[in-house]
């Protein structure tokens, strides 16, 4: 099947909103759409067949939601070339409002970053090592595009968000070899550090240990109820 490549922004947040969003003006309800499988976030339109879009005739765009319970997914078909060509440039912020009025909670800004060879394999060394056999590959290249994301207030100024286990883990680490930090509350939190620097999150509260139950069954502030 030929997939159609759109000049598309599509954004994934990792928070639950509710169903429905009020957009516009007149604060009309868009529905998001279930999916039971996750929607690939690749520029294309493959995953939203089926889905209709939702037209904002003013700055001539179209949208529409979809979500799997964990994930919302927002894809933007932007249809005006001057205001795609400013998009582009900018970047696009969607703000959050739970209860779906005109008030602003926080919003995540998507911009497309241009980087030079050197900026490339310097992001990609903050994922792990790279080969001087890669290096050499990327710095035959010109360029490379990469889609950021930054959580901003409801001012429009930078913040970070991190899980709370984590935070509470910078506080108390000594910044030397391998450190766990375990949080027990309305559930088990957990981070792991490595030299100080915060490896990658594993929900290990979720991770079964008997019978089919997990941490959060066991130590979590429903078990210690009981």
């Amino acid at each position: 099947m030929r997939r159609t490549r759109l000049r598309v922004f599509a954004a994934s947040a990792a928070l639950i909103l509710g169903s429905a969003l009020a957009v516009g003006a007149g604060q009309a309800v868009v529905t998001s759409v279930w999916t039971d499988q996750p929607v690939a976030v690749d520029g294309l339109r493959s995953d939203w067949q089926g889905v209709a879009l939702t037209e904002w005739k003013k700055n001539a765009v179209s949208f529409a939601f979809r979500n799997d319970g964990e994930t919302l997914y927002v894809l933007l078909v932007i249809q005006d070339p001057k205001y795609r060509s400013t998009i582009e440039q900018t970047g696009v912020t969607l703000y959050f409002n739970a209860p779906g009025a005109k008030a602003k909670d926080y919003g995540i800004l998507f911009k497309r970053l241009r980087l030079n060879p050197e900026e490339y394999i310097a992001h990609l060394e903050k994922q792990g090592p790279v080969s001087d056999e890669d290096k050499a590959g990327i710095r035959k290249k010109a360029g490379f595009y990469l889609f950021h994301h930054q959580v901003l207030d409801r001012k429009g100024k930078p913040v970070r968000m991190l899980n709370d286990a984590s935070v509470q883990g910078l506080g108390v680490i000594q910044g030397r070899g391998t450190e766990c930090v375990i949080t027990l509350g309305t559930g088990m939190g957990y981070a792991l550090f490595l030299d100080g620097r915060l490896a990658p999150h594993i929900e290990l509260s979720q991770h079964p240990i008997k019978g089919g139950k997990t941490y959060d069954e066991y130590v979590g502030a429903k078990a210690l109820e009981k």
